[in-house]
């Protein structure tokens, strides 16, 4: 293998990269830490609550994984659309608020101190769910 074969090697892994996800690296990562934050807080609650297994459990692990081709789709979308990264920007704050708001009910449910205005919104949140 010479030098020329790596140099395509390398430009042909940077165009799939850009194909599966061109936007900015540290979005995808803050969605990546949120998502694994979300599912230890979610085992953390779990096992407070004593069903740790679930379908509740099992049905958000697979919600996880989905989300990474919602992420995929949007990005060829976004290139194919021309948008400069608009609708990555918008589907990958949108996980981050998800996944951030998902963190604080599980933290809620487990009694961590909050804030009153934080937890009024919570339950209102909460009792919202319930109705549906």
């Amino acid at each position: 293998m010479n030098e020329n074969e790596i140099a395509i090697q390398i430009d042909n892994l940077e165009t799939f990269r850009n194909f599966i996800y061109g936007g900015d690296m540290a979005l995808l990562y803050a969605v990546l830490v949120f998502m694994c934050i979300d599912i230890l807080t979610g085992w953390a609650k779990a096992l407070k609550n004593g069903n740790l297994w679930s379908k509740k459990s099992v049905y958000g692990a697979g919600r996880k994984f989905l989300v990474l081709f919602v992420v995929i789709i949007a990005n060829i979308l976004d290139s194919i659309l021309n948008l400069n990264g608009a609708l990555i920007i918008a589907i990958m704050f949108y996980y981050i608020a998800t996944e951030g708001l998902s963190i604080l009910e599980n933290l809620a449910e487990m009694n961590v101190p909050f804030p009153k205005a934080v937890k009024d919104k919570l339950e209102v949140l909460k009792e919202k769910e319930e109705g549906q």
